[in-house]
This record gives C-alpha cells, structure tokens and sequence, in this order.
C-alpha cells in the first residue's frame, strides 16, 4: 500500500481526510488510484491508518500498529557543506533513522542558505518519510549559529 503524508491533524475512524493538492495529485493522476483504493495516511506526529480514497478526499478506516522506529529521538548537529551536499546529507540521514536535523552555521561555512533551502530540505525529508516506513516527520529546524548551538 502506498503512504502518503496528510500533515498533522489529529484521524479518527470513520472520519474525513482533506487531502493536500499534492497528495490527490499523487494518489489520483501519479499511482492511478480511483475512489474506493486504500493507502496509508500518516499524520507526522507517529499515527498512521488506513485510508480510502472518496470524490472529496478520504476517509479513515483504522489505525495501523507498527514499531518501525528507534526507541529514542537522535537530533543529528551539521555544520553545512559546501555546495549542494546537505541535500544529500538529508536523505541519508533520514534514511537511518535520525528524527531532527540541525544545519549550523560556524565561522568557516561558505554556504549561506536561505529560506526556500530549508523548505527545500524539509520537503526532501518529508518525501522519503513518505517513501519508506518511517512514522516520525522529520524536521530541519531553523539555521543557527555555531555559538548558539
């Protein structure tokens, strides 16, 4: 079943899900899926259910139980690449597990982000929670200097 990331808004059994644009897109035109096909709805915040696709979005079956997580939240500090490295530094560590990433900045960094990189690097975290079976949103939290962290 395909999994799908609905933000973090409380699911109930029986109640309604108002898909992102984004997310009908994929269900609908990308995946080929029609009213009635199921999914996976996770909420960010560690639910995930079953889900069926409606003509105004999707309703909610019933909750899924899995452990597919570490038993602790490990937040990963970086001072930032040069380039476009912490693209790659994203996903790999979403990919092993790490629940919060912190991009420092420190008296050497070359590279100077701005906001559309962090959204870019919570939207890459975001699409690979999506694609494995990972429950927690990952965060990128805001820029911050080596002397503060």
């Amino acid at each position: 079943m395909q999994r799908v990331v609905v933000g973090d808004v409380p699911l109930v059994p029986g109640g309604e899900i108002d898909l992102a644009q984004e997310s009908a897109h994929y269900l609908r035109r990308v995946l080929r899926l029609g009213n009635g096909a199921k999914f996976i709805a996770m909420t960010g915040q560690g639910a995930s259910w079953i889900a069926q696709l409606t003509e105004d979005g999707a309703v909610v079956l019933e909750p899924m139980l899995t452990q597919t997580e570490l038993p602790i939240a490990v937040t990963l500090a970086i001072a930032l690449p040069k380039g476009s490295g912490f693209d790659e530094v994203v996903r790999q560590v979403t990919e092993l597990g790490v629940s919060c990433i912190v991009p420092i900045l420190s008296e050497r960094t070359v590279l100077k982000p701005s906001d559309n990189r962090l959204d870019r690097w919570r939207k890459i975290a975001q699409e690979l929670q999506s694609s494995r079976s990972a429950r927690w949103c990952r965060r990128c939290w805001s820029r911050l200097s080596g002397q503060r962290f």
